[in-house]
């Protein structure tokens, strides 16, 4: 709106409000030009237009992403130099696309919708390498900080199994955009189709080593350890409903200890396996 009144003598009054040494401070613009390669003169118009949003809305605050802090700024100058208080500003960590490598973008092919199916959802979030985990928790829950802290600690420490942790991530954004009964159907459904456990025998799984203490460790931890389930509270239930089995044998005390020494066969369902050594 505040553009269709622009005329030439306006766009040259804006642009003689900052300087060519401050707009290729920007960091974009000066890796370029160290690296040669060319800078567009229409580019360097982009943080001056948005910086005249913030003077024609009179913006008392200005959120933004950390790849739009120059220019977030831009706009605090240009403010200051119409006359306007300048506004403050607020910066989000980027949240990192399913690649792995750039920011989430739909047009880069690697973003979740949030109007996705639940099963889209479930299954576009257990496919994120294992380095996001960490970006995602902080940025796509309602977990409180000192939840995500300990999300993170856990995997740090291997703890928790990323196959685990990313089954309990999947299952928050699914029960966040839709329900916690889309959550558990769209679990059963990944793990029927892409968990890989059901119908294989034991021989065909790697064995992975979980670290326990010396007092051993407790049924429902071991499970969330091996990636069978995504959180003690679902391997204590998945015990109570006769779910699990050990070396064959169904298991009915969530509260076993296990010690360390041994190799077991673990089994939750039909659906998920793994061969266990604890060390």
């Amino acid at each position: 709106e505040w553009f269709d009144e622009f005329r030439l003598r306006e766009v040259f009054a804006l642009m003689s409000r900052f300087t060519l040494a401050r707009m290729i401070e920007r960091d974009t613009f000066a890796k370029r030009l160290a690296e040669g390669a060319p800078v567009s003169m229409h580019e360097t118009m982009y943080p001056l237009l948005q910086a005249y949003d913030s003077v024609a809305i009179e913006a008392d605050v200005e959120l933004g992403g950390t790849d739009q802090t120059f220019n977030l700024l831009v706009g605090r100058d240009v403010q200051r130099d119409y006359g306007q208080a300048p506004q403050q500003i607020m910066t989000s960590e980027l949240l990192v696309g399913i690649d792995g490598v750039q920011k989430m973008s739909k047009s880069l092919g690697n973003a979740i919708g949030l109007t996705d199916a639940p099963y889209d959802l479930y299954a576009r979030t257990m496919s994120i390498p294992d380095t996001l985990l960490p970006n995602w928790a902080g940025l796509v829950t309602r977990w409180a900080d000192a939840e995500v802290d300990a999300f993170v600690a856990d995997l740090q420490a291997d703890r928790i199994h990323p196959k685990a942790a990313k089954q309990r991530l999947a299952r928050e954004i699914v029960a966040r955009w839709h329900t916690d009964a889309d959550a558990d159907t769209a679990e059963q459904r990944w793990e029927r189709e892409v968990g890989g456990g059901e119908g294989m025998g034991i021989s065909e799984l790697e064995e992975m080593d979980v670290s326990v203490a010396l007092a051993g460790i407790s049924l429902p931890d071991l499970l969330v350890a091996a990636g069978l389930a995504s959180s003690r509270s679902v391997g204590r239930r998945l015990v109570r409903q006769a779910g699990v089995r050990i070396d064959g044998e169904v298991q009915t005390d969530e509260n076993r200890m296990f010690a360390a020494g041994l190799s077991h066969e673990v089994r939750v369902g039909k659906r998920s396996a793994a061969r266990v050594r604890l060390t």
